[in-house]
């Protein structure tokens, strides 16, 4: 099923509105919109329900708590536990809302937003999409520049691109080949 344009505009003013009013200032936004944009790559290279994937990369991070301007690293994860569960649930709302999605769709979104950032035992290829889409979209400094200083981003970049997130858990050609080339370009980045 295709996203059309005038619903993808609604659901992006909807999360951009939701976004705005909390979450992790300079970040939220341009990561949403750059996992969007990596997630319409995917789509295009491995095939995909856009209507599903697209959305629920919209709505992903829709729900952290607020953190102020200087934030680090350990305050980010204090408050990252409820915000999958909870973005689930705007999701649910805010398409609740829309007409142009059934309900089996409502809920392949949310189970996606819900479960977003458990990367253990991925077994379906949505969920695999949005692992990719979501970890492309963090290290894209060139769209999405990072947000916490050097330290911080480090200790950030130690936890998740290289014990959580080694290369086995990466399946499609696209995400392999865009996260070493990606990831050679943040090495450069605090030169």
């Amino acid at each position: 099923m295709k996203l059309d344009s005038s619903t993808e505009e609604k659901i992006k003013k909807i999360v951009v509105e939701k976004i705005g009013k909390g979450g992790r200032q300079d970040w939220d936004i341009p990561h949403t919109l750059c996992s969007v944009k990596w997630m319409k790559k995917l789509i295009f290279e491995n095939g995909g329900n856009d209507k599903i994937l697209v959305t629920a990369m919209y709505f992903h991070d829709t729900c952290y708590g607020e953190h102020k301007r200087g934030y680090d690293y350990e305050k980010s994860q204090e408050m990252k536990s409820m915000h999958a569960r909870n973005g689930a649930e705007f999701a649910r709302k805010s398409l609740n809302e829309l007409v142009n999605f059934t309900q089996k769709e409502i809920n392949e979104v949310c189970r996606l937003v819900g479960n977003h950032d458990n990367h253990d035992d991925i077994q379906d290829e949505n969920r695999q999409l949005v692992f990719e889409a979501d970890g492309l979209a963090q290290i894209d400094w060139e769209d999405c520049p990072p947000n916490f200083d050097k330290d911080n981003c480090l200790k950030w970049l130690d936890k998740y691109f290289s014990v959580e997130r080694p290369l086995s858990k990466w399946k499609t050609n696209l995400g392999k080949k865009s996260l070493q080339e990606l990831q050679r370009k943040i090495k450069n980045y605090w030169d």
